[in-house]
Formats: C-alpha cells, sequence, structure tokens
C-alpha cells in the first residue's frame, strides 16, 4: 500500500489567516489526536533542536510552528522505540498486542524533510518500492499506525546550521505524501491540499481563494532556503564512487574518532533496523516478544555464530555511511538520506557526513 499525495491542481489551494489559526487547531483538537511541535523549555543554550519535541497537543498555544529542527523526527509514532508484538503463556499459545488506535491521528507540521523520510519508511515497512521482491512483507503494526496517520506538513521558515536537504532531494520543497501542506506567508498560511481526508480537515477552518501571488511568494521562499542552505552534497554517481572506495583510508582516519555510540543511528529519520527479544517470567510461565530500535553501529549488530563481520569501528562507520548514501538506492531505488543534518548536530565528535563525502568524492579516481 502506498500513501502518496493523488497530485494537487490550482484549485486545491487556499489561504488560511494567521488569526483564524487557533480556532481551526482546537477543531482538529476536537476530532483527532493531534501530534505537533512543543517546545520543552526556554533553554537558548541548547543544541539547536533540543527545545522541541513532537508531543500530543492539547490546546493551540502548545504550538511551535517557528521551530528549526527536532532531536527526534516524528518517526516514532509510527515506529516506536520499543513495542510488545506478542504475549505468550505455557498452554495457552500466543497473543497478538495490537497497536492502540483510539482515535484518527494527525502528526501537525512536518518538515519537508521529515515527510519524505515517512515515505521512505513506507517502502521499507509496507514495500512500496516496486523492486521489492515478491517475499517483501507489509508490516502489519507499522501498517495500522500508518493507515490512521493524516500529515499536515509544514515549510520550513529558517533553515539549519546542518541542513542540507535540498542536495538530496527532500526539500525544502515538497511535492507528495502530505495531506495538507502549510507554507508561512507572513500574516497568513497557503494551505495546499493533497488529499480527500485533508480536504475534511479543512471543513471548519474559516478560508479563503489563495491567489497566483501567494503562490509566487512560497516559490521565492523556497529559493531563498535553498540559497541559505549551509551544506551541499554532490549526490551525482555517488552511490558508484562510495562502492569503488571501501577501502578509503577515510574510514580508518575515523576509526579512532567515531565512539560507536549510536546517536547518529538514534536521531536518524529514516533508521529502521530493531532487535527482538523475548522477555520471561521468573516461573517461566509467560513472556512478551519485544522489538526495539537497533543500530548497526552496536558491537553486537553484527555478531554471528563464529564471529563479527564489523567488529571495528571503522566498518560500522563505513556501513552507515554508504547504506544511506549508495546501497539503499538499490534496495528502495532512493537515496536512505533525506539530508536533515540531525546525525552532524548530534555526534559528540563532530563527525560530519557532508565533509566525508566531499573527502571521499576528491580522492576518487574512475575506473577508465
Amino acid at each position: 500500500m502506498v500513501f502518496k499525495s493523488p497530485g494537487k491542481r490550482e484549485e486545491e489551494a487556499k489561504i488560511l489567516r494567521k488569526a483564524n489559526l487557533a480556532l481551526w487547531v482546537r477543531s482538529l483538537i476536537q476530532d483527532y489526536e493531534v501530534i505537533g511541535p512543543i517546545q520543552k523549555g526556554p533553554r537558548p543554550e541548547l543544541v539547536e533542536g533540543e527545545g522541541i519535541a513532537f508531543r500530543p497537543i492539547g490546546s493551540m498555544n502548545e504550538l511551535a510552528l517557528n521551530y528549526i529542527t527536532t532531536m527526534l523526527s516524528p518517526k516514532e509514532f509510527l515506529y516506536p522505540p520499543r513495542e510488545v508484538l506478542f504475549t505468550f503463556r505455557k498452554g495457552e499459545g500466543f497473543t497478538e498486542v495490537k497497536p492502540e488506535l483510539n482515535r484518527k491521528r494527525i502528526i501537525f507540521g512536518v518538515h519537508p524533510c521529515d515527510l519524505n523520510a515517512i515515505l521512505i519508511l513506507d517502502r521499507v515497512f509496507l514495500g512500496s518500492y516496486e523492486a521489492c521482491t515478491e517475499l517483501s512483507r507489509s508490516d502489519g503494526y507499522y501498517h495500522a499506525r500508518r493507515e490512521n496517520t493524516l500529515l499536515v506538513a509544514l515549510t520550513c521558515s529558517r533553515v539549519g546550521e546542518n541542513c542540507f536537504c535540498a542536495s538530496m532531494g527532500f526539500g525544502p520543497s515538497l511535492e507528495e505524501g502530505y495531506d495538507l501542506l502549510l507554507t508561512d506567508l507572513n500574516d497568513r498560511y497557503l494551505v495546499e491540499i493533497g488529499s480527500v481526508l485533508g480536504q475534511e480537515m479543512l471543513k471548519k477552518a474559516s478560508l479563503e481563494e489563495a491567489s497566483p501571488q501567494d503562490r509566487e511568494t512560497k516559490e521565492r521562499k523556497l529559493k531563498a532556503l535553498e540559497e541559505e542552505m549551509p551544506k551541499t552534497v554532490d549526490t551525482q554517481d555517488l552511490p558508484q564512487i562510495l562502492r569503488r572506495n571501501l577501502g578509503h583510508p577515510i574510514w580508518a582516519k575515523f576509526k579512532d574518532i567515531c565512539l560507536a555510540c549510536a546517536n547518529c543511528t538514534m536521531v536518524c529519520p529514516t533508521c529502521y533496523c530493531y532487535d527482538m527479544v523475548d522477555r520471561t517470567e521468573l516461573d517461566l510461565e509467560e513472556g512478551v516478544r519485544e522489538r526495539s530500535w537497533d543500530s548497526c553501529f552496536n558491537p553486537e549488530f553484527a555478531q554471528m555464530h563464529g564471529g563479527n563481520f564489523r567488529a571495528g569501528r571503522d566498518s560500522r562507520l563505513r556501513q552507515f555511511v554508504c547504506h544511506k548514501m549508495s546501497y539503499w538506492t538499490e534496495q528502495y531505488g532512493c537515496f536512505g538520506c533525506v539530508g536533515c543534518g540531525r546525525c552532524i548536530s548530534w555526534c559528540p565528535v563532530g563527525i560530519d557526513i557532508t565533509e566525508m563525502i566531499r573527502e571521499i568524492r576528491g580522492d576518487d579516481v574512475e575506473p577508465a
């Protein structure tokens, strides 16, 4: 199952005055469970994104729509860090634990990079990429949450210090995948409608027709954001270049710098690896099977009978970079990096994936 916008027509755009935003959001909270970016505390010394988090909201006053980024993307509301898949009891067998979905959910204020990350996860968990084999299976837990979720995207107003989404083709513009797309035009929002369900969300909103000038203002804003992007990655032939440089000295260079702390994978909006653990009670009569996020940086991740095929930190760092920027294109037909910059922001030793790629590309020698 593919969750994509059917494409928008010119008339599928409205204007929502900021003065009317609170009333509309209040109506959404009455009808849906609304998840949005909230300010966790007034601490300007925090790392960019640390003070904002996606959480359930109870009023418009909680929303922090002028945020730059968050530490964690809203991925956790579709693919939780930890969840029980089923329980088991001796003599009674297994009982599936299905996600609790009491109300339709809206994730409100999702930036283009994070929404594109969700579309990438759709390829992973729903087998929505056409090259997936017949053995691909939809993940029922992800599918249930995804089908129950509406996405209200929000065009960025500012660029973060580590953003490079424009290089990856996943921002700052957004073409599909949203139910509604909001763009801040000072005293009003341009609201673009991407689905029938998005149209239904606007039933209680006080709207005006969008003008050609409103759309032009949005395009100028997107162009300005792209020009302000502080980091870049040249993706031309990048998958092939990385495959040619699996033995590049940069991996050894960072072997003693990288802490293998797994911060980069934990904050990445597209990382999907998980571990399975069976937990039993002391009497061995009952237990649960639990799924939790895992990381290719963990030493045990590649441990198998007879050894570990990624024992060194150099090989684990290489796997992370090459999976995002090379192998992913073969698996799912796109890059696995959306250019959000979180792996740079949250690396305690300052490893910058854009600089690594620049160094590898500079040393690359294309075979004759």
